[in-house]
């Protein structure tokens, strides 16, 4: 859950400058030719692309996204997509793409996170299997997550039934209620934003700890029954377990939302070193991707990709002006946008970009030209946090330049549809 963010207006001197760096999309789920040329212009030299979201509840930001990945994959040789989803639900949806598996709308129903239960984004998966099935280059799809680990469990435990017949009583021990499939959580799930009993938090470290010893003192055994790449994959799921630990045990909100910011991080680094440092797209929240400090003043996974891989990392941040979106709150899952509040940059955004807009904020920093340094852009938290009596909660003034490197606008949002 995101902590909801704004700043004061923009300058009407300001609207050139957004015309001048602006492209016109006419689609909700394409991208012209212009706008394609611009994004493999920008993205040369990148090997990381950070693809955002000011909320998760809306159809048009998963389809601008598919789009976006679409191009990266077909003409930028981007292999590998990272999503915010857990490293070991993941797993299913990579078995999908790959072909190896057919159940997609059983897997997506059993993911706990529902902005991922949705038919837009089951369309994105069905269009990687099928350019899998056509070129003999593969694009692989890997979570960054830790807020649950049942399925990571899940796959430990196939893992150990396959290379160690002598693991005793460890599963007896934990319990297999606590072990997620592919399609279900588990019966007993536990989740990082919730209170769990010190019993549970007493087991799970337990089982860290023998899995840790069996994982390092058989690994030449494990390794010859499997090989040293599955080995390598099944014990990063025992540091995700340690993760989940970790950051379940602080008791403090900001320390929790720092850490798994960092594990995504390290999970990001993991990942793409496992598989040879490809060139990677990273489907997060706006607040994830970002290149500057969390509200809150924590460090995102946004800011730690920037400070790694500086012009290497590019993060692109999406807004939006009116309609309806999708999101748990006190008043429901159902939300009504109100349209953006004039001498804004998202007014002007809403004003030059019907459909949609693309803004690039690299092109002005490269002509040293003055980019406005404060702009109101929608607030989020999680889903988007409407405006109330004019304006937003948590006020925070940030540079627009120091935060994102192309800017998404699309001009009405509506709910994403369910899957059945």
């Amino acid at each position: 859950m995101m902590l909801a963010f704004a700043i004061q207006g923009v300058t009407v001197q300001s609207e050139d400058w957004v015309s001048r760096h602006g492209i016109r999309l006419e689609s909700d789920s394409d991208l012209t030719m212009a706008a394609k040329e611009m994004i493999s212009k920008e993205v040369q030299g990148v090997q990381i692309v950070g693809l955002g979201e000011t909320s998760h509840g809306v159809s048009e930001f998963i389809k601008m996204k598919s789009a976006l990945i679409q191009h990266l994959v077909t003409s930028q040789k981007f292999s590998t997509i990272i999503i915010e989803a857990t490293f070991g639900e993941s797993v299913y949806l990579n078995q999908y793409i790959s072909g190896e598996r057919d159940d997609i709308d059983s897997v997506l129903k059993g993911m706990p996170l529902w902005f991922f239960r949705v038919e837009e984004f089951r369309d994105l998966l069905k269009w990687l299997r099928d350019f899998n099935a056509k070129n003999k280059s593969q694009v692989q799809l890997f979570g960054m997550e830790m807020q649950y680990v049942d399925r990571s469990l899940k796959q430990i435990k196939d893992y150990l039934d396959k290379v160690d017949s002598s693991k005793g009583d460890l599963w007896d021990k934990f319990g297999l209620d606590r072990i997620g499939s592919a399609t279900a959580g588990a019966k007993e799930f536990f989740y990082l934003w919730q209170p769990i009993p010190t019993e549970a938090f007493r087991q799970h470290t337990d089982l860290l700890l023998e899995l840790r010893e069996k994982f390092d003192t058989n690994k030449a055994g494990y390794v010859a029954k499997s090989s040293e790449t599955e080995y390598d994959f099944i014990r990063r799921h025992v540091v995700v377990l340690e993760q989940f630990i970790s950051a379940s045990m602080q008791s403090e909100e900001l320390i929790k939302h720092q850490m798994r910011d960092y594990f995504m991080f390290l999970n990001v680094q993991w990942t793409r070193s496992h598989l040879g440092n490809p060139k990677t797209i990273v489907w997060a929240h706006n607040e994830h991707i970002w290149k500057q400090h969390g509200n809150g003043g924590y460090d995102v996974l946004g800011r730690q990709l920037d400070r790694r891989y500086g012009q290497s990392y590019m993060a692109i941040g999406f807004d939006f002006g009116e309609g309806t979106y999708r999101a748990p709150s006190n008043d429901g899952w159902n939300h009504v946008v109100p349209k953006p509040e004039s001498g804004t940059l998202t007014h002007r955004m809403w004003q030059l970009g019907k459909p949609n807009y693309l803004l690039n904020i690299r092109s002005a920093v490269r002509s040293k030209e003055e980019v406005p340094a404060l702009a109101t852009l929608r607030a989020s938290s999680g889903g988007y946090t409407p405006m109330q009596n004019g304006k937003v909660l948590y006020d925070q003034s940030y540079s627009l330049s120091d935060r994102y490197d192309l800017l998404v606008f699309v001009n009405k949002v509506t709910q994403p549809r369910m899957l059945k």
